[in-house]
């Protein structure tokens, strides 16, 4: 299985001025800019997207990191809904991420 990082993407209240940042402080250039006022920013080989919130996005968003997009030749498997959990599952054990479990109430003062 082959994993790659594809992008960070990075919600921000102002997209221009965070993308200066990376710029001016960290040496980044930026690549492209996209018509809903959003940056691509080369970070070193490492690909941003940062932009403010999109107003056709239909789920929750917040501020900060939205998500890391990684790309794999797993996908070529992908025939039918049932074979995606097979292939994150296989993503999950080569990055050594245990699956996914709703978080568990703890007792307070209790930290087990």
């Amino acid at each position: 299985m082959t994993l790659k990082l594809n992008h960070l993407h990075i919600k921000t209240k102002d997209p221009e001025k965070t993308a200066k940042f990376y710029v001016d402080t960290l040496g980044a250039k930026i690549v492209s800019q996209s018509p809903n006022g959003g940056y691509r920013v080369d970070l070193h080989g490492l690909s941003l997207n940062v932009s403010k919130f999109l107003a056709n996005q239909t789920r929750e968003q917040k501020y900060g990191m939205e998500h890391i997009a990684i790309d794999t030749d797993e996908l070529d498997y992908v025939h039918r809904p049932a074979d995606l959990d097979d292939v994150a599952g296989r993503i999950r054990n080569a990055l050594g991420i245990r699956p996914y479990q709703p978080s568990l109430p703890f007792a307070p003062g209790k930290m087990t």
